[in-house]
């Protein structure tokens, strides 16, 4: 799909230095991406789809939890709920933060 093929073009070549991570939600975790990526390290984030706030709540700790052990320069959102909370938290963390919803 169109998140997939984005992620694989962009991390396929990473520039000397470079590093990418994928966070993903537990339903979003694609196998076949991650063996043709071997280079790139694919994080789980326990988020739902559905909303809840104690459920919400504990999605963007554990963000923020991901966010302050991998340190990242840039974080990039591609769903409505990861958009709006990996926006919240990169601003918590003082990281800029782009999203481009897909599938609309």
């Amino acid at each position: 799909g169109g998140v997939g093929r984005y992620i694989q073009h962009v991390c396929s070549q990473p520039r000397p230095g470079q590093r990418h991570v994928v966070v993903h939600g537990p339903r979003d975790f694609n196998h076949d991406l991650a063996r043709q990526l071997p280079q790139v390290e694919f994080v789980p984030w326990r988020v739902q789809r559905e909303p809840s706030v104690k459920a919400d709540a504990e999605a963007l700790a554990d963000l923020r939890r991901i966010l302050s052990t991998q340190r990242p320069s840039l974080v990039h959102a591609h769903s409505s709920k990861a958009g709006a909370h990996a926006r919240l938290v990169a601003r918590m963390a003082g990281v800029s933060c782009v999203y481009t919803p897909h599938s609309y």
